[in-house]
């Protein structure tokens, strides 16, 4: 990624609860899934959770903690190696009993909740140092969070527009299955320290992308 893509900025404090069961999620239909009784586990096994919190954050750079996002946060727009833009997103955990899961990132629309963007992928989880109660990506590895493909667009503007920022984690192996949801409003912005970066993301993910950008 650009130099511009990893700088260093103040950590944005804050969280939101993520809503889960120990089976299936209805987060696409934007309704809270109903909690169950957490099972208890085999002999000296732990208990399944009755359901996953979430912290939503975002990934900023490598081995720094995620930048937990409060609502209306703006959302990084980054230039991505392949080219284009994206987000970076991922989500703090507790109630996880294992340390491999799967991540959906989607990018809704406040009004209508209809998906706009999304990734999916599965990820590794590490007990953070100072909170072993909760769990966060393993940030040493970009790789390790979702990257949700922004620009350019043609079919709608992207830029400085409100959007709902839905994380969903799931255990990827393990007789619980917990999942967790959590949803933050945001606004994707181009906020590139240098003007010219910025430009051409501002040209990339707004409306003038239909036309062609150049640097």
């Amino acid at each position: 990624m650009s130099s511009t893509r990893w700088n260093n900025r103040s950590l944005v404090f804050g969280w939101v609860l993520g809503v889960g069961i120990a089976g299936c999620s209805n987060s696409e239909s934007g309704a809270e899934p109903a909690s169950a009784g957490g099972a208890a586990g085999a002999t000296g096994a732990p208990a399944c959770p009755e359901r996953l919190e979430l912290r939503v954050g975002e990934f900023r750079e490598e081995d720094q903690a995620l930048d937990l996002l409060e609502a209306g946060d703006p959302l990084h727009l980054w230039n991505a190696p392949q080219g284009g833009f994206v987000v970076t997103v991922g989500a703090e955990v507790r109630g996880l009993l294992t340390s491999i899961v799967d991540i959906e990132a989607r990018l809704l629309d406040p009004e209508t909740g209809t998906l706009v963007k999304d990734d999916v992928r599965t990820i590794v989880m590490k007990p953070i140092v100072d909170d072993p109660a909760w769990m966060s990506p393993d940030i040493r590895s970009r790789s390790q969070v979702a990257h949700i493909a922004m620009c350019p667009d043609t079919e709608r503007n992207l830029l400085d527009e409100d959007f709902l920022l839905e994380i969903e984690i799931q255990e990827h192996e393990s007789d619980c299955r917990g999942i967790g949801v959590a949803r933050v409003p945001v606004v994707p912005r181009c906020l590139h320290e240098d003007s010219a970066e910025r430009a051409y993301c501002e040209c990339q993910c707004g409306p003038l992308a239909a036309s062609g950008c150049s640097r």
